[in-house]
């Protein structure tokens, strides 16, 4: 069975930070670091709603 990775909240809060810049790939950054996109599209949900 395979182990559940864990991101530190800073490496999520970096991703998402790229994420949202001007011209951004936001599944092209997914695949790029090695997750899928609708995790990182949660990440950026998450974030949004923390303000």
């Amino acid at each position: 069975m395979a182990r559940r990775r864990r991101w530190s909240d800073a490496f999520k809060a970096e991703v998402v930070a790229r994420s949202f810049e001007p011209g951004t790939n936001v599944s092209a950054l997914a695949r790029e670091i090695g997750i899928q996109a609708s995790q990182l599209f949660g990440w950026r949900a998450e974030a949004l709603r923390r303000g």
